[in-house]
């Protein structure tokens, strides 16, 4: 089994989009009233999780700033993708990128400033169905009037979120080819 410990390690690795504009650069991520909100967190684990990965167990966790703010009613999911690139301030950068079927819900209230966790293993599971996957962005949305901000890695970089990951990587196989074995039966 295969363990990765990730945390976003750069401003543009996670940003906040209401409306359509995108913000990169602030201390938290903020899920506002009255809005329609997206939180954008990308994690990049420096190896490659491999197609065909199982036994997934996927953690994804986050802090919000201030017991002020901190509750929140949304919906996960990744970007459907192999690697997604990092965020940009281009109109709908996070909310304009195709999610995963998967998702995970928070629905928490006056959570406190504590580590807060969700498990996001289908999503990551999904991903390794389809993709060897090179970096992962995770996508909360919230259309609710909640009140909550997490912190950014702008903010604090040891307190911004995380994605904790076991898997068991397939077997390795020897890789044939159909021609190898014409070649064989008519010699």
């Amino acid at each position: 089994m295969t363990t990765l410990n990730l945390q976003v390690a750069a401003s543009a690795d996670d940003g906040e989009q209401g409306d359509a504009t995108s913000l990169l650069t602030g201390t938290y991520i903020r899920w506002y009233q009255g809005s329609t909100c997206y939180g954008g967190f990308r994690f990049v684990p420096g190896a490659s999780i491999p197609i065909g990965s199982t036994n997934i167990s996927a953690v994804f966790s986050y802090k919000y700033t201030h017991t002020d703010y901190d509750t929140l009613t949304a919906t996960v999911w990744a970007q459907d993708a192999a690697g997604p690139l990092q965020f940009t301030t281009d109109d709908n950068n996070i909310s304009g990128r195709t999610p995963t079927t998967a998702t995970a819900a928070i629905n928490e209230t006056d959570a406190g400033t504590d580590w807060r966790t969700l498990d996001v293993a289908s999503i990551l599971q999904e991903l390794a169905t389809s993709y060897t996957i090179t970096a992962i962005a995770i996508i909360v949305y919230d259309a609710t009037s909640d009140s909550a901000r997490w912190t950014t890695w702008d903010g604090n970089t040891s307190n911004c979120p995380k994605l904790d990951i076991e898997y068991t990587a397939p077997a390795a196989g020897v890789p044939r080819h159909a021609a190898y074995y014409h070649r064989r039966r008519t010699t």
